[in-house]
């Protein structure tokens, strides 16, 4: 299985144009994870591929293309990890894949076409890449050192007088996913430009108005509002910073 994730969006023909060269190769069977990732965030990219990778059966390659720097000397890079593979630019999109072992890629090889478009290395250098892995062909990869490391996401897992956290992802309902672990939801408050949340409640229906913490779905407290959008009520972003204070 081949398994994608952009930030292309599904305006253009992005994703249709790397769904073809994976078909070209032989790949039918592809899921898309995600092609909503915020535009040039490496790192929201990040979140998403590194909370959803471990359901995934071993054996499968990640095509993750979240790529300001296309063209210029990022690397082209595969990592191995936890038998699945994760295929994209070296720009800290795989941070939390770290501990696996990286590869170059050689875009020598034949398998890739000399006519590389400079804008557009996710259809011409890493879905080739990704079904080349897929199908165990591995003689473009090239053992390197490691991954670039840019700002890991970091998990807020225990109470302290006062924590930093962050806002990681919005939802298409306006649910905001914090990097605070469920196990302190009731037992700590939440500041973000300027406005407190006390409340908790286990499930969406049990609020009633304004701001309230949930327990997301993957492990992280979420800031909602019952039947209206969070991010709408706070104007917040993915990267907005949070206090979190013991109750």
């Amino acid at each position: 299985m081949i398994s994608l994730l952009t930030d292309f969006g599904i305006k253009d023909t992005y994703v249709a144009e790397l769904k073809l060269v994976l078909l070209s190769h032989g790949i039918e069977q592809v899921l898309d994870i995600s092609h909503h990732v915020e535009a040039g965030n490496p790192r929201h990219g990040q979140f998403l591929l590194q909370s959803v990778y471990q359901r995934f059966p071993a054996g499968t390659v990640f095509l993750a293309v979240v790529d300001p720097g296309v063209g210029t000397k990022r690397a082209p890079v595969a990592v191995h990890l936890d038998h699945h593979w994760f295929v994209g630019p070296d720009n800290g999109l795989f941070s939390f894949a770290c501990k696996g072992k990286t590869f170059h890629i050689d875009t020598d090889d034949p398998l890739f076409s000399p006519q590389c478009s400079n804008t557009f290395h996710g259809r011409d250098i890493f879905a080739p890449a990704a079904a080349g892995i897929h199908n165990n062909v591995n003689r473009f990869l090239k053992k390197t050192v490691g991954l670039s490391v840019v700002r890991p996401i970091s998990f807020v897992e225990e109470i302290t007088a006062l924590s930093n956290g962050e806002i990681l992802h919005i939802d298409g309902f306006g649910n905001l996913v914090t990097s605070v672990r469920n196990q302190l939801l009731g037992r700590v408050t939440l500041e973000l430009d300027g406005k407190i949340i006390v409340q908790s409640h286990s499930t969406f229906a049990e609020g009633g108005d304004g701001l309230f913490m949930v327990p997301g779905s993957k492990g992280l407290i979420e800031i909602v509002a019952r039947e209206r959008r969070a991010s709408d009520i706070l104007r917040t972003e993915i990267g907005t910073g949070i206090e979190v204070r013991i109750k």
